[in-house]
């Protein structure tokens, strides 16, 4: 591709560029266009047809129409605008469903998703492909990918096809609406998705009686009793905590912290206040008097080494199943007392349910975007003055709860 540079002739625009030539470099120039209302500027001369044969897209380096392949426009234009425009949690997300995709779009160019066949027929490949190893309850094969990872490419898809229709039409040309959009491509096959279990309150008490550790208790209690997501579990710094004497205070959900080290959160939502209940705050403030000295404000609170937090993510598989098991205790299910982190989430949304708070409160202390329920009720006048009283009156209903469950546990001890 020629590199050049727009210049202004009287009442014409030009481009004067250099070409490779037998492996030399030449200069050249060439008339554009007159100065009109169309191209009064040089900005909007930048989308002139012949502008973009001789210097490339003024966004990206999508190369003319029939040539780019869907993968060069992902790792060449679209993952680099992606980085640019959207949150750290999204580029990250992607890329995880690029490798996924990969093996199953090769050599497929981007032009051919001007058909909602060329997308079914990818979504059909993904949801036949089985696994090697692991087997299904009829004992074949079980499928390689959850209902919700074809979901995920589905949508990856689709939007990578909107942005080349709205940013490099010439690579579909004579595509206006995406076919991935318009229902025209369903999901087939893949496997339903997996643990979805939330732990009751009293599940989630018999663990806290369980342990001693304090580290294992506050991950515990942060995580069901706070609502907070893995990655934001770890992001959490003291300085994030504002707590009263009187055991409430407030939490600030300010960052995330995962595989590729400090993010943002996943939605405007997700930062966010949340109240602190004086049963989590009691957790982190032993955890933080036996940290001692290292609890520093700028410091995350489960910080393993030098600023770096522990990866929890098998903490539990490895750690705390084993105490658990040793303790006698299993699920409603009968199974062993592990479920992952999301399930103590799960869990909350599910108290503050059976305690009758509303779905708008209950999205606003698990900081979804819109509440936990199939209604779309928008927030828009929902002043941030008036979420947060209604979100203490939600959680003081749930310290109680607590308490009420701790007093009937101490009851049934004293009772054997």
């Amino acid at each position: 591709m020629q590199t050049g540079q727009i210049i202004k002739r009287g009442s014409r625009w030009a481009v004067r560029y250099n070409e490779k030539i037998d492996g030399a470099w030449v200069k050249r120039y060439k008339t554009i266009c007159l100065v009109d209302d169309i191209y009064r500027t040089q900005e909007q001369v930048k989308s002139h047809p012949d502008v973009l044969k001789l210097l490339g897209r003024t966004h990206s380096t999508a190369p003319e129409s029939g040539v780019m392949t869907f993968l060069d426009y992902v790792n060449n234009v679209y993952m680099p605008w992606i980085k640019k425009n959207k949150k750290f949690a999204t580029h990250k997300g992607y890329k995880s469903v690029i490798e996924m995709l990969t093996p199953y779009v090769k050599g497929i160019l981007l032009a051919d998703f001007g058909q909602a066949g060329t997308a079914q027929r990818i979504m059909d490949t993904l949801g036949n492909v089985k696994h090697e190893t692991e087997l299904d309850d009829d004992g074949e094969p079980r499928a390689k990918f959850s209902h919700t990872t074809l979901k995920h490419a589905k949508a990856f898809m689709s939007g990578l096809v909107s942005h080349a229709i709205v940013y490099d039409q010439q690579l579909l040309p004579g595509v206006v609406h995406n076919p991935l959009q318009r229902k025209l491509v369903k999901l087939t096959g893949g496997y339903a998705t997996g643990d979805k279990y939330a732990h009751p309150l009293i599940e989630v008490e018999q663990m806290l009686t369980a342990t001693n550790n304090q580290l294992y208790r506050t991950l515990i209690a942060v995580a069901m009793y706070a609502g907070l997501r893995r990655g934001e579990i770890r992001g959490l710094q003291w300085q994030d905590l504002d707590i009263k004497p009187d055991g409430w205070g407030i939490l600030t959900v300010a960052r995330i912290y995962d595989d590729d080290g400090v993010g943002t959160v996943k939605t405007v939502a997700s930062k966010s206040k949340v109240p602190l209940i004086p049963q989590v705050s009691a957790e982190l403030e032993k955890y933080r008097a036996e940290r001692g000295v290292l609890a520093q404000p700028e410091k995350f609170i489960f910080e393993s080494h030098p600023n770096q937090p522990y990866d929890i993510s098998s903490m539990g598989a490895k750690f705390l199943r084993p105490i658990f098991e040793e303790a006698g205790l299993t699920d409603e299910q009968g199974d062993a007392m592990w479920h992952g982190w999301h399930a103590f989430r799960r869990g909350l949304g599910n108290e503050l349910d059976s305690l009758e708070v509303s779905p708008k409160t209950a999205a606003r202390i698990l900081r979804h975007h819109t509440p936990v329920t199939n209604q779309n009720v928008t927030e828009k006048h929902y002043m941030d003055k008036i979420k947060m009283p209604l979100m203490i009156e939600a959680m003081k209903k749930f310290s109680a709860e607590i308490d009420r469950v701790r007093e009937e546990m101490k009851r049934k001890q004293a009772s054997k």
